[in-house]
């Protein structure tokens, strides 16, 4: 009579009956992994997806701790993990945290490479950090104002000097895992201010997409040096103030001349 064992987990056999067999390794596929023992078929629903964002590169993975975290998260084999926060990158798969960029240089979440670390002209992140009462992302006044670029692009605009924006943290408002940064594009179509033309965006992590948050003008996210056209365009405002003030003062005194005749009478 013949002894029959079960096969291990990780393992399959699709023989039956007295003809002799061995188990064959790799039951479930790449990024799986199945504790079931006795398997007879090579993929059935008993194989388990690899928790998200980690892979196991190999067949026949017999438990969770196989899948690592990979490049661009960290985290623990078997997960969670979680992206590489900016200015951090991290280049393979495996268990080890994500490695700061060098002083100076910033890179976006999920940064998979040193060369996505680069060099941002001050003043790229802000020093200044949003101070209550200040108003909400998701104000429905801007509902469709919409970023037209991803951080890739808005990185390379920054290299090639076709996009000139800043970024910083939410500091007090930040919500760890979900709203860490804010970015403000210059010329953005939502920027109405003829004296500051920065529109500001929340990044979502979670949505991985920009929720428009105002104009700078009215956030004051960013101290910015008053250029020569806004110079120009500041000194017409205050003749035409003061012209317009002239003629109040001279219609206040014809109206006051006037009053006073009419109570001689």
């Amino acid at each position: 009579v013949a002894t029959c064992t079960p096969c291990k987990a990780g393992t399959y056999s699709t023989y039956s009956g007295t003809t002799s067999s061995t188990c064959i390794p790799g039951r479930c596929g790449r990024d799986m992994y199945s504790t079931k023992i006795g398997a007879a078929a090579f993929f059935d629903p008993d194989c388990l997806d690899c928790p998200e964002h980690s892979t196991a590169p190999v067949l026949g993975n017999v438990n969770r701790s196989i899948c690592s975290c990979i490049a661009g998260y960290s985290g623990p084999n078997g997960g969670p993990c979680i992206p590489c926060p900016a200015g951090s990158f991290k280049a393979d798969a495996g268990s080890a945290g994500c490695t700061q960029c060098a002083h100076g240089k910033r890179s976006t979440t999920r940064s998979v490479d040193k060369d996505d670390c680069v060099t941002m002209q001050a003043p790229m992140v802000s020093e200044v950090c949003p101070k209550a009462p200040i108003q909400n992302w998701g104000d429905p006044r801007f509902s469709r104002c919409k970023l037209s670029w991803a951080w890739e692009e808005l990185y390379d605009g920054y290299r090639n000097h076709s996009i000139t924006w800043y970024h910083g943290s939410l500091h007090t408002r930040r919500v760890t895992g979900k709203f860490e940064h804010y970015v403000c594009v210059k010329d953005d179509p939502c920027s109405t201010d003829l004296t500051d033309a920065f529109f500001c965006y929340v990044w979502s992590i979670r949505d991985s997409a920009f929720l428009p948050w105002g104009p700078n003008s009215v956030l004051k996210l960013l101290h910015l040096p008053v250029t020569q056209d806004e110079v120009l365009h500041l000194r017409a405002a205050n003749t035409r103030m003061a012209s317009d003030l002239e003629d109040l003062t001279a219609l206040l005194t014809n109206l006051t001349a006037t009053v006073a005749a009419l109570a001689e009478k």
